[in-house]
């Protein structure tokens, strides 16, 4: 007997299958090699925060919980989007202008100094993100820009553009 005999054999209906397989996955690494075109970020608000734009470092303020009130007793609340993402590493290199253990010094000594009474939400989602913006008062985070299309939660203008617009600075 012998090795060939052993074998299983696959039907046509098998290989077919087998070869579909292996289409998709080198069609999946080929997907995935492609560069991306620029990624547009939108700085979104609850839908009563009586703001409609920013300037950039108006929005780094606001991040860097420099700027504690939209209006008086109208207090701003961040939400950071979740540690590894592809949102929190444009965040902390175009805004927070820090990697990640400066972000949590920085969050840490404003605890301590009691300009802070708790750390920011971080959410697990851009989605999640919009939900919690769109459903609360006061609320501000960043998301990619197609995530904040069709949602309540308002996309505030960044130095007077909204993303997709020309010279819109939140493009990484």
């Amino acid at each position: 007997m012998s090795w060939r005999s052993r074998r299983p054999s696959l039907s046509s209906a098998g290989r077919a299958a087998a070869v579909l397989v292996a289409l998709l996955a080198a069609l999946q690494v080929t997907r995935a090699a492609l560069p991306a075109g620029p990624q547009a970020y939108a700085i979104v608000a609850s839908p009563g925060v009586p703001v409609s734009a920013l300037s950039l470092e108006e929005v780094r303020r606001i991040f860097l919980m420099r700027k504690r009130f939209w209006k008086p007793g109208d207090v701003v609340t961040i939400l950071l989007p979740p540690a590894k993402s592809q949102t929190r590493a444009f965040m902390l290199s175009r805004i927070y202008q820090l990697d990640e253990p400066g972000l949590r010094r920085m969050i840490l000594e404003k605890m301590y100094r009691a300009e802070i009474d708790l750390a920011p939400k971080v959410v697990g989602s851009d989605s999640e993100t919009v939900d919690f913006v769109a459903g609360s008062r006061g609320l501000v985070g960043l998301v990619p820009a197609e995530a904040a299309a069709g949602s309540p939660a308002r996309v505030l203008r960044v130095d007077g553009k909204l993303p997709g617009d020309e010279g819109y600075p939140l493009v990484e």
